[in-house]
């Protein structure tokens, strides 16, 4: 790479991982959350996959009139593709680090919004997702044993 750019923009939106906490306890939540898969599924069939959703990767707001403000940030590992297909989909959202119950919502919404079948959509996702998720207990582990059985991650 020869030349490369940083854009940078404060903003007070929240990371979506605040409406995930509270998802089954609270009809805002799930709106948030409705909007999110709506979002995500506008931007796959637009053929962007963003690969790295996260529980901070999107950043949202309720607007006034009740709508959902939604942006993506950390997108250097995004892709864009002719057309998205129903394998990717599935896969591009393995990641946000929700509550078991916000999961399926999501990925269900999200497929519904694209005219697909919610059920296969769904068991490609929990496919896609159990290796991930693997990983995440498997690297808590390491880091516990490693600091005395803490399993926090330690900064600089």
């Amino acid at each position: 790479m020869r030349e490369s750019y940083f854009a940078a923009l404060r903003t007070d939106d929240a990371p979506l991982s605040r409406a995930t906490a509270p998802f089954g306890l609270s009809e805002a939540a799930a709106h948030v959350l409705d909007d999110f898969a709506r979002y995500t599924a506008s931007l796959h069939e637009k053929g962007v996959l963003h690969s790295d959703y996260n529980r901070t990767n999107v950043l949202y707001r309720t607007e006034p009139d009740g709508s959902t403000h939604l942006q993506s940030i950390d997108t250097n590992r995004m892709t864009f593709v002719r057309r998205t297909s129903r394998r990717a989909c599935p896969v591009d959202l393995r990641r946000p680090g929700c509550p078991a119950a916000a999961y399926p919502f999501i990925v269900s919404r999200s497929a519904a919004a694209r005219g697909w079948d919610i059920g296969g959509n769904l068991l490609r996702s929990a496919v896609s997702r159990l290796p991930f998720e693997r990983r995440q207990r498997l690297e808590s582990e390491i880091r516990k044993h490693r600091h005395g059985g803490s399993a926090k991650k330690r900064t600089a």
